[in-house]
């Protein structure tokens, strides 16, 4: 809330402390990658030529290699929480909509500079499955439309697929399937007409079944109560050693 706020009233202080908390987001992931998936080279906050715009650069934030398969996986990281206003959720969206657009371009830079990225960060592997995620802190956009490929996860999907998941690939397949749930929730239709200037209008109100919305919430109350833990360490002394305690945490409340 607190962030939404500065975005609308301050938004170059609000800029930079967006920067700071992405910066806190990525060595994070990446150290828990580190943790969970020891063969893997994790690269992070890089630069790429664009192809065919040699003097051109595309900045990008994680891309995990699994040097065992060659399966690599693109991360970009957007920290939006929860929008607070109409205005705030249309350029959330939008920004949304536009990773989902630059994604493929910055999946293509990453093959065509593949013998750089070897050279530079030693990895000894060809790519055989390139695909990416996008990982917002909080908010997973409103309207904006379910990439089969690119899927749009939040923190709690994001650690709760990697405490799951075996393998890098796994990593990828585990956030996929969170859209796979909401393309298959049942939707209830109902025709509504009413008259309005001397016209009759016909329409058709739509909402999720109240089924699923019941079991939605009991399931996000589970996720809260496990997590709360009175006992837990709260002051750590490296990023490493968070990482671990969390790894850890996750880990065990499979």
């Amino acid at each position: 809330m607190l962030l939404n706020n500065l975005r609308k009233y301050d938004n170059e202080r609000y800029l930079r402390i967006k920067d700071k908390l992405k910066e806190r987001v990525i060595p994070l992931i990446e150290q828990l990658i580190k943790l969970k998936y020891p063969e893997s080279i994790v690269i992070t906050n890089f630069n790429l030529p664009i192809p065919n715009k040699k003097k051109q650069k595309r900045e990008l934030d994680i891309l995990i290699v699994d040097n065992d398969n060659g399966f690599v996986l693109y991360i970009e990281v957007k920290h939006f929480f929860n929008p607070n206003s109409y205005s705030e959720i249309k350029s959330l969206d939008n920004q949304f909509r536009d990773a989902l657009k630059k994604a493929p371009d910055q999946l293509f830079a990453i093959q065509e500079n593949w013998e750089l990225i070897k050279q530079r960060y030693s990895v000894q592997t060809e790519i055989t499955s390139l695909k990416a995620i996008i990982f917002s802190h909080n908010y997973l956009g409103k309207d904006v439309e379910i990439n089969t490929e690119i899927p749009i996860v939040n923190t709690t999907n994001f650690y709760e697929s990697l405490a799951n998941a075996s393998s890098v690939e796994e990593l990828y397949q585990l956030n996929k399937e969170i859209d796979y749930i909401y393309t298959s929730i049942p939707i209830i239709r109902i025709p509504f007409d009413f008259s309005f200037a001397g016209y009759k209008f016909y329409l058709e109100l739509e909402t999720f079944d109240p089924v699923f919305e019941i079991e939605f919430l009991k399931a996000h109350r589970k996720i809260i109560l496990n997590g709360i833990d009175l006992d837990q360490q709260t002051v750590f002394r490296s990023i490493e050693e968070y990482a671990q305690v969390l790894l850890e945490k996750l880990q065990n409340s499979k």
